[in-house]
C-alpha cells in the first residue's frame, strides 16, 4: 500500500493533470478500503496472461481507449495492445493519465456510449 501511495503522489496524480478525485480514490483505496486479497486479485488481473481472441474470426468490434500519459501503462505497451488488435477504433484521451473515468467522465462516457450505440 506505501508503493501505491508513493506511484499515486509522484506519477499518477500529476499525469491525471492533478485530479483530487483521482488522488482521493487512490489515497482511500490505499489506507485501508482495499484489503491485501483485492489488491492481489487486482494485480493478478492485470499481470494475468491471456489469448487475445481472433477479432477478423470473430467479427467483433473493439474500442479501445487509452490516454498519451498513463504512467501505468507505457508507451511501448500500448502499441503492443495497437498491434494485437489491429482494426480496432483508437480513442486516444490527451493528457488523461490512467483513470479518466475519473477525472474525464464526460468524455469516458460518451466513447462508451458510442461505441454500444454502434454496435
Amino acid at each position: 500500500m506505501w508503493n501505491l501511495r508513493k506511484t499515486t503522489t509522484k506519477a499518477i496524480y500529476p499525469a491525471s493533470g492533478r485530479n483530487e478525485l483521482v488522488a482521493a480514490y487512490l489515497m482511500e483505496q490505499s489506507h485501508g478500503m482495499m484489503r491485501k486479497a483485492q489488491f492481489v486479485s487486482r494485480f493478478h488481473c492485470v499481470l494475468d496472461y491471456f489469448q487475445p481472441a481472433d477479432q477478423e474470426a470473430s467479427n467483433v468490434e473493439i474500442t479501445l481507449i487509452e490516454a498519451n500519459n498513463d504512467p501505468l501503462v507505457e508507451k511501448t505497451l500500448r502499441e503492443m495492445i495497437k498491434t494485437t488488435y489491429p482494426s480496432a477504433r483508437i480513442k486516444t484521451l490527451p493528457g488523461a493519465g490512467h483513470f479518466p473515468y475519473l477525472n474525464r467522465p464526460e468524455e469516458y462516457t460518451g466513447i462508451l456510449k458510442e461505441f454500444f450505440n454502434d454496435n
